[in-house]
C-alpha cells in the first residue's frame, strides 16, 4: 500500500517537474522574444524618417523642387539691384468674379478713388527693398503693373474695395476683402508670367521645348507654387487695413 502510494506519489512528481520545465523554457523563449522586439524599435526611429529618410515628405519636396527645369518662369526673384517704383495707371471695370462683400452692385463705381485706393494697396504690397524676403515678388507686381499701364479691376473687387470705411472696420470683413484682392493680383502676375497653355497639339510641343519639360506636371507645379507664393505675399503686405481717404459712399 505504501509503496503504491509512493509510486503514485513519485509518478505525480515527476510530471510536475516536467510541466515545470516545459514551462520554464516556454517563458525564456518568450521572454526573449519580447527583450527582441523591444530592441530593435530603437535601431530604427523614427525621428531618422522625418528628417531624411527617402520616403519622407521632406526629401520628396526637395527632389521635386530641385527637378523642376530651369526656363520655367521665377515671380520670386529679382536681378534688380535697387527698388523699382510705381508708375501711374488708369483702371477699368471688368466682370464680377467673387461675391460681393457689401451686397450691392448698383450705381456707378468711381474710378478716381478706386485708382487711389489701388494704388495705396499696391504701394504697400511692393514696399520692399532689395534685401528683405519680399523683393523678388514685389518687383514682379511692379514691372507687371508698370509695363500693363491699365488695370482690368473685377467688378465685385472695385466696388467693394470703394466701400470700405475710412476709418476702423471688422477684421472679418477686412480679411475677407483681402482673400479676394491676393487672389486678384496673384492671378494677374501667375497669368503673365506663364502664360496660358496653347490648345494645339504643334503648338504645345513647342511651349513644352522652349520651358525645357517633358510632362505638363513641372509646369503646373511651378504655376501653382507661384501662384501661392504671391497669395501669401499680399496676405501678409496687408494684415492690417490702412487709412483710406474719403470713400464713395461718403462723396
Amino acid at each position: 500500500m505504501s509503496g503504491h502510494l509512493v509510486c503514485k506519489s513519485g509518478f505525480g512528481l515527476g510530471k510536475v517537474a516536467k510541466l515545470m520545465l516545459a514551462s520554464v523554457v516556454v517563458l525564456s523563449a518568450f521572454s526573449g522574444n519580447v527583450w527582441a522586439n523591444e530592441a530593435e524599435v530603437p535601431q530604427e526611429p523614427v525621428e531618422k524618417k522625418k528628417e531624411g529618410g527617402k520616403g519622407s515628405w521632406f526629401s520628396k519636396k526637395g527632389d521635386s523642387e530641385k527637378s523642376l527645369p530651369a526656363n520655367l518662369p521665377s515671380v520670386t526673384t529679382s536681378n534688380n539691384k535697387v527698388k523699382t517704383p510705381l508708375k501711374d495707371f488708369s483702371v477699368e471695370l471688368g466682370p464680377a468674379q467673387n461675391s460681393y462683400i457689401f451686397g450691392s452692385n448698383k450705381g456707378e463705381v468711381d474710378l478716381p478713388t478706386l485708382k487711389d485706393r489701388i494704388s495705396l494697396l499696391l504701394n504697400i504690397v511692393t514696399n520692399y527693398g532689395p534685401e528683405t524676403p519680399g523683393f523678388g515678388i514685389s518687383e514682379n507686381i511692379v514691372e507687371l503693373f508698370n509695363n500693363k499701364g491699365t488695370i482690368v479691376v473685377p467688378e465685385d473687387i472695385a466696388r467693394d474695395l470703394c466701400s470700405l470705411p475710412t476709418g476702423k472696420m471688422k477684421l472679418y470683413v477686412w480679411e475677407h476683402f483681402t482673400g479676394m484682392f491676393a487672389r486678384f493680383i496673384a492671378t494677374l502676375v501667375t497669368v503673365n508670367a506663364y502664360g496660358d497653355f496653347p490648345k494645339g497639339s504643334e503648338e504645345q510641343k513647342q511651349f513644352m521645348k522652349d520651358l525645357g519639360i517633358q510632362n505638363l506636371d513641372d509646369y503646373y507645379k511651378s504655376k501653382k507654387d507661384s501662384y501661392g507664393k504671391i497669395r501669401k505675399h499680399v496676405l501678409s503686405a496687408l494684415t492690417r487695413k490702412p487709412g483710406f481717404g474719403k470713400s464713395a459712399d461718403n462723396n
